[in-house]
């Protein structure tokens, strides 16, 4: 016998309980963080819309074609709307996104709790009889211009009708990635912007007390911080070969960054200008410098010279088979030079800010400024 479907369901709302039930009728999974949601599809007809029973499906019009594509004709969803950015949820971007503001986009996905034709909402007899997933994200079309509340762009911030110089055009289209990451509502990180381009390739390495300690090495390379994370920091000794993680690219004016990102932004904790300066091409080329850092970047042999405050003369990051093919691993070696010191601990030797002078505790305490470069402890 089936049932025909209500109009609305309230959803399953938690409740306090001094300890884990157990039975049949009971199921378990993680708590996702997004946006509630129901889903119901009767034939044809398939609707979403929030707790409150506001529709959503120009909100999260992906996940309404995702349900409209599904073989099953009958059905009731609860779950929660997620947006998933480099393995973890955004929630932000959720709230964003429902506030009908453009967003890069990647795959949506209704998390499925456990529902039986209309039965959902009910504290017994639930049984998981809707087998068939959600399609996955590379299964899921891009979304078209103008589809949903605002022309939505895929990796790359709206831009506007009036033209832009290509490199801006290109270094605007590299953020995307750190940009989605962050709100700028609540972190005091730059958002970035058009720079003109400086003379010199600029060179910083940030100290990040984030969920663990390590050191974030950013050069400068088509109007944008090529960024690596290294745990254990540089090191002055040739032998030492130190792990560098491939992350997002940053925004030139991320350099002059130093304080602390607020706890559950993505990155919180305190963030210290440890090192900066200048630097060049560290190999053998009578060309152009900068084509040459391009050629050895690409090809995963990347040369440099350092011309900071602390760290100087000529390294190489190595790029492995290792990691995420978007964000490999990398080694981080420094050449045999005059600048080389076999057995130094370069990262314990300066244990202040080469910007302010300050300690890590010091700007996480947002004291003001004591120096003007760093001193060594």
């Amino acid at each position: 016998m089936s049932l025909p479907l209500e109009r609305s369901y309230a959803p399953m709302e938690a409740e306090t309980a001094s300890e884990l039930p157990n039975g049949g009728v009971w199921q378990y999974e993680p708590k996702w963080d997004g946006f509630r949601a129901l889903a119901f599809r009767d034939g044809d007809t398939v609707r979403l819309q929030s707790k409150a029973g506001k529709p959503l499906a120009r909100y999260f019009p992906d996940v309404a074609e995702s349900l409209e594509r599904l073989a099953a004709g009958r059905f009731v969803l609860d779950g929660e709307i997620v947006i998933p950015v480099e393995g973890r949820l955004s929630f932000p971007r959720v709230h964003r996104a429902r506030a009908g503001r453009p967003e890069p986009v990647e795959h949506r996905a209704l998390g499925r709790v456990g529902a039986a034709p209309a039965q959902a909402g009910c504290r017994s007899g639930i049984r998981p009889r809707f087998k068939r997933e959600i399609p996955p994200r590379h299964e899921i079309p891009p979304l078209a211009a103008g589809q949903g509340a605002a022309t939505v762009h895929h990796g790359a911030d709206r831009m506007k009708k009036t033209e832009k110089p290509k490199s801006t055009a290109r270094s605007a289209g590299r953020l995307g990635e750190y940009r989605h990451k962050r709100d700028f509502t609540r972190t005091a990180e730059p958002r970035g912007g058009r720079r003109k381009a400086a003379r010199k390739l600029q060179y910083v390495i940030q100290k990040h007390a984030a969920s663990r300690l390590h050191y974030d090495l950013r050069l400068e390379l088509d109007g944008v911080m090529k960024s690596w994370a290294v745990p254990k920091g540089p090191s002055l000794d040739p032998s030492v070969k130190r792990l560098a993680m491939e992350v997002e690219d940053h925004p030139i004016e991320y350099n002059a960054f130093e304080g602390t990102i607020p706890k559950g932004e993505y990155g919180g904790g305190t963030v210290m200008v440890w090192d900066r300066g200048t630097y060049t091409y560290g190999g053998a080329d009578d060309g152009d410098p900068v084509e040459a850092l391009r050629r050895g970047y690409e090809k995963g042999d990347f040369k440099v010279e350092l011309h900071g405050k602390r760290l100087q003369g000529s390294w190489v990051l190595v790029r492995t088979r290792r990691g995420d093919p978007k964000h490999p691993q990398w080694l981080l070696i420094k050449h045999r030079d005059d600048a080389a010191a076999p057995g130094s601990e370069v990262v314990e030797e300066y244990l202040t800010s080469a910007a302010t002078g300050r300690t890590m505790d010091e700007i996480a305490a947002g004291r003001k400024p004591r120096a003007r470069r760093g001193t060594r402890s």
